[in-house]
């Protein structure tokens, strides 16, 4: 069939035809670049997701090293303290966490060969980030509430020591020197005289003013240091409600930190000097 042509147009034929192949080679060597490149993409950012992840590791090991439950305000406040240095530590891993998302994104969007496998990594980052930021929020919350416990029973006891002691001073609120003296005359006692009672009559009004004053005083203090210790009880349960939260997530037997004995030692502490307090 091929001699019914003249040679020239055969091998104009011939030619088509190579360059077609030609074409076609070079779509499939395309093809087989861009999927080799996304491959090679896809190996970069497993590496990168799995630097990240061991960050996070690091961060919860840092997590579980530093925990500890205060049994003081200096004990809070060097929590607090280890806490701020770790929120530092980890914003570089957020950076990164972030970053991933965002490359995942990219390559999602490029049309990338294997989807799934770039989600799947993102989410096991994200989910292992959100459970740190988790932990990192409860730790946080445990060292505002042991501040708070801590910070507001010292104030109430400190509170609580000057009202007794200024509620125990020996005091003639009514005394004063406000009375007249009696008047010896020809060897007896002889009554002050009318302007002299005119005198004390009108002594008496400032004294009960001044008594008047105290008890308006006395009922402030009282309602004042009453709801402080009110607050003191208030922010012990929120210490303790976070203290056997934060033991419970690390498996930490409950017996071996007594948060809830040395709380109760406070407590029984302001308790007593409520009481003393509040009968006089």
């Amino acid at each position: 069939a091929d001699a019914q042509y003249p040679a020239a147009t055969r091998v104009q034929v011939l030619l088509e035809f190579l360059h077609e192949r030609e074409m076609d080679l070079e779509d499939l060597a395309e093809i087989k670049r861009v999927k080799l490149e996304q491959c090679v993409q896809l190996c970069q950012f497993r590496a990168d997701a799995n630097q990240v992840v061991s960050w996070i590791r690091n961060g919860e090991a840092m997590l579980m090293a530093s925990f500890t439950i205060p049994n003081s305000l200096q004990d809070a406040e060097q929590l607090k303290k280890e806490h701020e240095q770790f929120q530092v530590a980890i914003e570089k891993t957020h950076t990164s966490a972030v970053q991933v998302k965002h490359r995942a994104d990219s390559l999602i969007s490029a049309n990338h060969y294997d989807p799934g496998s770039v989600r799947q990594v993102s989410e096991e980052v994200t989910k292992r980030w959100q459970q740190l930021v988790t932990c990192a929020e409860e730790r946080h919350k445990l060292v505002t509430a042991s501040l708070n416990f801590y910070k507001t029973a010292e104030q109430v006891c400190s509170v609580l020591d000057s009202l007794e002691r200024e509620y125990k001073r020996e005091e003639d609120w009514c005394g004063g020197g406000t009375g007249v003296s009696p008047v010896t005359t020809n060897g007896g006692l002889v009554p002050a005289s009318p302007q002299s009672n005119n005198t004390q009559v009108q002594s008496v009004s400032p004294a009960a003013a001044a008594m008047s004053q105290l008890i308006t005083k006395h009922q402030e203090q009282k309602e004042a240091f009453l709801k402080a210790c009110t607050l003191a009880r208030r922010t012990a349960e929120t210490f303790l409600k976070y203290t056997s939260r934060s033991l419970q997530y690390y498996n930490y037997p409950t017996s071996e930190a007594g948060p809830e004995a040395r709380v109760k030692v406070i407590l029984d502490k302001l308790l007593s000097q409520e009481n003393r307090v509040l009968e006089h």
